[in-house]
């Protein structure tokens, strides 16, 4: 379908004008949408975690309030009287009375249904708000005080009583004396309504946008707190179980905290975004679901798209007219822009133009102006292609006559890389030589090596004998010095003996000497106890028996004399014979140590041999290593002769490439001054 310009005008402004106002306004509404759906997301997010925080400081502080009260000298000491059934009734009243004094206040300040306490047999003795009696089935009905009575504090599901008539939940916490801690003694147990449930989740419900909801839910989907902006049943909680999609995700959270859904039908039919976490309920798991309502939190989009649709109506109706207009004011510039392009189409290029479109400022003058140029600039390339063809064909001329200069030093060249070819194939045979003498100088290195490794397999043998003497010389050096050590000792012995003789000898002498002191005395004795008549019979006795005594100590010292003498000469005996053996050992000492000396000097010349034959190894590993270079040399040179003749043909094959390449080229020379004619002939068709 052909369009005028001015249609063409009307449609383009209305689509530069319109298109980019409803892509915008698209794009606009697109990223408030999700904007505030980030917004509701995050606000149900904060509220969740708030919510969470709140339920998990609840129930951790009712846990920590009873720890506290089962820690009372009143709660313990009470339930042990209580428990010995051997209270009178004026002291159990007494301890109800101090029960109810100090549990009282908790139940008033936290709002509790009620505390009651249980003895040891899980029997209810006291309640604050309650007859024991009517609490009986109570305990019956759960086991949180049996889990209690093991030692762990517990809380019970959500359950309805009827008695209480409400939804309650009950903590239940051990007792224990003050002597013992393994077996509890009571519990005390803490009762929670649904009012407090309700409560912990309706909190800060204001913050959310307006119409939303939030309750909790256990794994059966039931409700465990009323809806609090709209509760549609207050008996529905633990009852009805709701059949929603976001109850139905509630176990398929599997460790993700959070799941956000933006088109969730709720109990009562509303569209909403849904944010579902998982909450602990004193020890349940449950579900939080928060809602709020779509149409609500979006109710902002439906007024953004009125006002966009009127603002794109307006700027439409603007565009069009201002085509209109404009269509009129460019339709004769363009006209004649036209016509002097169909000349230009008809090779027409003669300088015939409107000047006073030329003289125009705006678009239309720039325009014409360009066509101008155009024309202006084709001309001087054809004048310019005109010699360029006159000049390529004297170009074509030079280059034939260079072909055939090129292909006389093609000739020439490759005769010259014959001539290299000829000598690397040469040299190849002398490389080949050179390793065969190499390989002759291996075997002689070989057979020099098994020579020089008996060589070292003696000179080891050598230093092991020279080892072994030394180390035998060593030995006797030890034991001989040892026997000279020995010898002085015997020596010193003696001659501490034969001192100690000399000293027996000078007592022997002392004994003797008194011992003829004591027979004159008793000689005197003798001649006193004569003299002295009856009266001295008895110092006469006396004086006889010394006497004997010192006979027998002269007899003594005679023998022990002779003993003494016969010491002496084996003493002189052993000490000549000690001097030999300290003479002997000397002279074996002097022995030792020429031989030492001797074995010093053949272990010095075997070190020199040794160091010989490590010079000739390295020598010949030097030879091996040289041996080796060469042999890898001679490799290389003849692997360069073998590269230089294969590179030698790649030249020769290059050069007869090129050579047909020349060819090519003057055929090429040929065609292009046949070109340069047939360009000649076409910029001939121009009216210049």
């Amino acid at each position: 379908m052909k369009l005028g310009i001015q249609k063409k005008l009307i449609l383009m402004a209305l689509t530069i004008g319109l298109l980019p106002i409803i892509i915008l306004s698209s794009i606009s509404i697109s990223r408030s949408s999700q904007e505030i759906k980030n917004e509701v997301e995050a606000s149900t997010k904060l509220y969740a975690v708030l919510t969470k925080e709140r339920i998990e400081n609840f129930f951790n502080s009712r846990a920590g309030d009873a720890i506290i009260l089962t820690h009372s000298s009143t709660i313990i000491e009470g339930l042990e009287g209580i428990n010995t059934f051997s209270l009178s009734k004026e002291a159990q009243e007494t301890v109800r009375t101090d029960f109810k004094t100090l549990l009282s206040s908790a139940v008033t300040y936290y709002h509790y249904t009620d505390i009651f306490i249980t003895n040891m047999y899980n029997e209810v003795v006291f309640s604050v708000n309650y007859n024991p009696l009517d609490l009986a089935p109570l305990v019956g009905s759960g086991e949180f005080t049996s889990t209690a009575m093991t030692g762990v504090q517990n809380w019970s599901k959500p359950f309805r009583n009827s008695f209480i008539d409400d939804n309650i939940m009950v903590l239940a916490t051990p007792v224990y004396s003050k002597t013992s801690d393994k077996q509890p003694i009571g519990t005390l147990n803490i009762v929670l309504n649904q009012n407090d449930l309700n409560l912990l989740v309706s909190a800060g419900i204001e913050k959310l946008p307006k119409g939303s909801e939030a309750y909790i839910i256990n794994e059966e989907n039931q409700l465990l707190t009323l809806t609090q902006k709209a509760p549609f049943n207050e008996n529905v909680t633990l009852t009805d179980a709701l059949n929603t999609t976001a109850a139905n995700k509630i176990n398929a959270l599997a460790g993700t905290e959070y799941l956000v859904s933006f088109d969730e039908t709720n109990y009562s039919g509303m569209t909403a975004i849904t944010t579902i976490t998982d909450v602990k309920i004193g020890d349940l798991y449950a579900g939080l679901i928060i809602d709020v309502d779509r149409a609500m939190a979006l109710i902002n989009m439906s007024n953004m798209r009125k006002q966009m649709l009127m603002i794109g109506t307006f700027i439409s109706m603007i565009s069009i007219l201002m085509s209109i207009w404009m269509s009129q004011t460019l339709k004769k510039p363009i006209y004649k822009s036209m016509k002097h392009i169909e000349r230009i189409a008809r090779f027409d290029l003669e300088e015939n133009y409107d000047h006073n479109l030329l003289k125009r400022n705006d678009e239309f003058g720039i325009l014409y102006k360009g066509i101008v140029t155009i024309v202006e600039n084709m001309r001087n390339i054809l004048e310019k292609m005109d010699d360029a063809s006159s000049r390529v064909k004297a170009a074509t001329l030079s280059l034939s006559d260079d072909l055939r200069n090129s292909k006389t030093g093609l000739e020439k060249v490759s005769q010259a890389i014959n001539s290299i070819s000829e000598s690397s194939t040469e040299q190849a045979g002398y490389a080949v030589s050179g390793s065969e003498a190499t390989v002759a100088l291996k075997e002689m290195l070989v057979k020099d090596s098994e020579i020089q490794s008996t060589m070292n397999v003696d000179l080891s043998q050598m230093k092991q004998i020279v080892y072994d003497g030394k180390s035998n010389i060593d030995a006797l050096s030890v034991i001989n010095l040892q026997s000279l050590s020995a010898n002085e000792a015997v020596l010193k012995s003696v001659t501490k003996s034969n001192a100690d003789s000399k000293r027996i000898e000078e007592a022997t002498t002392l004994i003797e000497e008194i011992s003829r002191h004591t027979n004159l005395l008793a000689l005197n004795a003798s001649i006193e106890a004569a003299r002295a008549g009856e009266h001295g019979k008895g110092f006469s006795v006396v004086a006889d028996e010394i006497r004997k005594l010192a006979e027998e100590s002269n007899q003594a010292t005679a023998h022990i004399q002779k003993i003494i003498d016969g010491i002496y000469k084996d003493q002189n005996s052993v000490v000549q014979t000690v001097n030999e053996l300290v003479k002997t050992a000397n002279k074996q000492s002097e022995v030792v140590n020429l031989t030492q000396s001797h074995y010093d000097s053949i272990e010095k010349a075997i070190e020199n041999i040794s160091l010989l034959m490590d010079a000739i190894s390295a020598a010949r590993i030097e030879i091996d290593h040289l041996k080796d270079t060469i042999k890898d040399q001679t490799a290389k040179l003849a692997e360069l002769s073998q590269e230089n003749s294969a590179s030698t043909q790649e030249v020769t094959a290059i050069l007869e490439v090129q050579t047909m390449a020349m060819a090519h080229i003057e055929t090429a020379s040929g065609e292009l001054g046949a070109l340069a004619t047939v360009l000649d002939e076409q910029i001939r068709t121009f009216k210049l």
